[in-house]
């Protein structure tokens, strides 16, 4: 086999095992993205029309998201908003 054949055709194996391997380690990060996400994953897709800018989005929310710095309300509060939650009672304040 000359060294041309031989070029010819490890290039393209080569090629295809490196597109495998791409496809192969971004499935898992979708996953897992659609898991975290929920039924929300789905809507942004339809409304980026595409996966790629729907996924871009979704994580610049959580980039957003994990900035935050979330506490847990006190009891207290927790219980009264609850409380109001329950009855309709609730007023802005």
């Amino acid at each position: 086999m000359s060294t041309g054949t031989l070029i010819a055709v490890i290039v393209p194996v080569v090629v295809v095992l490196i597109a495998c391997a791409v496809v192969a380690w971004m499935m898992p990060r979708r996953r897992r993205l659609q898991d975290r996400v929920g039924p929300e994953y789905e809507r942004i897709v339809e409304a980026k029309d595409g996966r790629l800018a729907a996924e871009r989005e979704l994580r610049e929310r959580e980039e957003r998201h994990d900035a935050l710095d979330i506490r847990p309300l006190p009891a207290a509060a927790r219980n009264r908003y609850a409380r109001d939650w329950n009855t309709g009672t609730g007023t802005i304040r």
